[in-house]
């Protein structure tokens, strides 16, 4: 039986909340925990809802794949703009 589209989201949530917790430890300079979730909720269900749209079987892998992603984008852009800030300001 092919569980219902809010049970699926459910899922995708649930996904982007465990991998934002796991991403506020990896990344200790990176996001604070709250916007590491959110970011991570966001990747999830983006990811998810792609897949389920695009007819792929698996769409909460694709959540997994999505969370990842896009917090690790916003994540090492965050890094490189906090690196090019920190040398601007010590060399003036």
């Amino acid at each position: 039986m092919e569980p219902s589209l809010g049970t699926k989201i459910f899922w995708m949530i649930s996904i982007g909340m465990v991998i934002g917790y796991i991403g506020f430890f990896i990344y200790r300079k990176g996001l604070n925990l709250i916007p590491s979730v959110l970011t991570s909720i966001f990747g999830a269900v983006s990811g998810g809802l792609v897949a389920i749209f695009l007819g792929f079987n698996v769409p909460l892998g694709f959540a997994w794949l999505g969370g990842i992603a896009v917090l690790f984008i916003t994540n090492v852009f965050l890094q490189g703009g906090e690196e090019t800030h920190i040398k601007e300001t010590t060399s003036s």
